[in-house]
């Protein structure tokens, strides 16, 4: 009995592995750029410029002018719920927040 519940969940944990990395596999083909630049997002530091988000992740799909802010859109996994996104100053091009994921709390934030 206790050989069939170990084998059972060797059989469940192979099964889980072999899933989730058909799903990265099939991510990584489909939206190679998307892919990249989920991966990528959350490992760039605080303080770095527009220039260097954008030699990061590539040229945003979109800069959007709101209320006095901007910010720039790049492109994602297109699973998840919505754009990488960066606020940066007009003046200096800093990088002022950056947002990996819409969903939770900005990634980082310098203000």
């Amino acid at each position: 009995m206790k050989k069939k519940i170990l084998v059972g969940i060797g059989v469940a944990l192979v099964v889980c592995l072999v899933l989730f990395g058909g799903i990265q596999l099939y991510c990584r083909l489909t939206d190679p750029i998307g892919y990249r630049n989920y991966r990528i997002c959350n490992k760039l530091p605080q303080g770095i410029t527009a220039a260097q988000l954008k030699t990061a992740l590539g040229e945003p799909m979109y800069r959007r002018d709101m209320d006095g802010e901007v910010w720039l859109y790049f492109k994602t996994l297109s699973i998840i719920a919505g754009p990488i996104r960066a606020q940066i100053s007009d003046s200096d091009g800093k990088v002022l927040r950056l947002r990996c994921s819409e969903d939770g709390p900005d990634t980082w934030s310098v203000e």
